[in-house]
């Protein structure tokens, strides 16, 4: 007699077996009684249940593209990967195809998004792999407090030679753009190289991408509106280049809004 597989797993593990032969479960149905050895049921239940949630959490083989990441910075004493002690949940965009809850980082240097692979064990631990820049669209890390949406850009022309290709924060996504390049400058400290982060910030305004490295640069990009953005920041005690990622995102906003509304 074929069962379901939905019946095993609501027949319990644990069986009162009075009055019946050691180790042999005596089910009856409409169709007649039988004989289960619960020894097999419970395999049976420990595989199926495993084989589900392998199924759920195991990442398809094409994700594994890309080659073995070392962990370069064992003896500098600093770290490039983005807030690494940080609790996050992970989305990457591949190809054509999304992935949720990985376990992501992503290396401020070299610019790398790294792949924890939880699905097998090497040399005693978990294998982290450099995924193929190539066909990573981008990826997203969730915090508790905060959410980053990375995507990656390529730059031609005149920009090309300011804005390396690579992954940016895309921390407002108006008409106007603000990009954050997230990543980190290498010094030697007692003969040990070390990793500074250093961040870098993008305004994209009509046809231009400007660096943002002061409030008069900032300014300027409002054309003859400088005085309104001015006025606003002043008011709400925003300061470049010490604003944060949601005051620029706030002030950009608004322009846009303001912009829209008087066509």
């Amino acid at each position: 007699m074929k069962i379901p597989a939905l019946l095993f797993l609501l027949i319990p593990l644990s069986v009162n077996l009075s009055g019946q032969s050691a180790g042999v479960l005596k089910v009856s149905s409409p169709s007649g009684d039988w004989n289960l050895n619960v020894a097999w049921l419970s395999g049976f239940q420990k595989n199926y249940l495993e084989k589900i949630y392998f199924e759920s959490v195991t990442v398809p083989n094409e994700l594994i593209n890309g080659k073995e990441y070392q962990q370069y910075f064992y003896r500098s004493g600093t770290n490039p990967l983005l807030f690494i002690n940080r609790n996050r949940k992970a989305t990457l965009f591949f190809r054509n195809m999304q992935f949720e809850n990985l376990v992501l980082q992503y290396d401020t240097f070299m610019d790398d998004v790294v792949y924890s692979d939880f699905s097998k064990m090497v040399n005693g631990g978990f294998p982290q792999i450099a995924l193929n820049k190539d066909i990573v669209k981008g990826f997203n890390l969730y915090f508790d407090y905060d959410s980053m949406l990375f995507r990656h850009f390529t730059f031609s022309g005149k920009y090309a030679e300011i804005m390396k290709d690579g992954f940016y924060e895309l921390a407002y996504d108006g008409k106007t753009k603000f990009l954050i390049k997230h990543r980190s400058k290498i010094y030697n400290k007692e003969g040990l190289d070390k990793y500074a982060y250093s961040p870098e910030k993008y305004i994209f305004k009509g046809e231009s991408w400007v660096k943002l490295t002061s409030g008069k640069k900032f300014l300027q990009i409002f054309g003859e509106r400088e005085k309104e953005i001015n006025d606003l920041m002043t008011r709400l005690k925003i300061k470049i280049p010490k604003a944060t990622k949601s005051q620029i995102a706030e002030i950009l906003k608004y322009y846009d809004s303001e912009r829209n509304s008087s066509k």
